[in-house]
C-alpha cells in the first residue's frame, strides 16, 4: 500500500513509499481509505519519536 513514511533524509522528513498491507486480527476490520491528512500532533510526533521507515 502507499504510505507516508518518516525519512530523516527526505525534505520535511517525509516521503511517499510502500508499506505492507495491514492484516486485521480477531474483532478488527480492514477498511479502504481513499484520502487522509496529517494533523499537527502527527507532525510533532515525527519530530520527537518517529523511527526511519515508520508509517505516519
Amino acid at each position: 500500500m502507499r504510505a507516508l513514511l518518516y525519512d530523516p533524509e527526505a525534505p520535511q522528513g517525509l516521503r511517499l513509499g510502500e508499506a505492507p498491507e495491514p492484516v486485521p486480527r480477531d474483532a478488527q476490520a480492514l477498511i479502504e481509505v481513499h484520502a487522509t491528512s496529517l494533523n499537527f500532533g502527527e507532525l510533532a510526533y515525527r519530530e520527537e519519536r518517529a523511527r526511519p521507515g515508520q508509517v505516519l
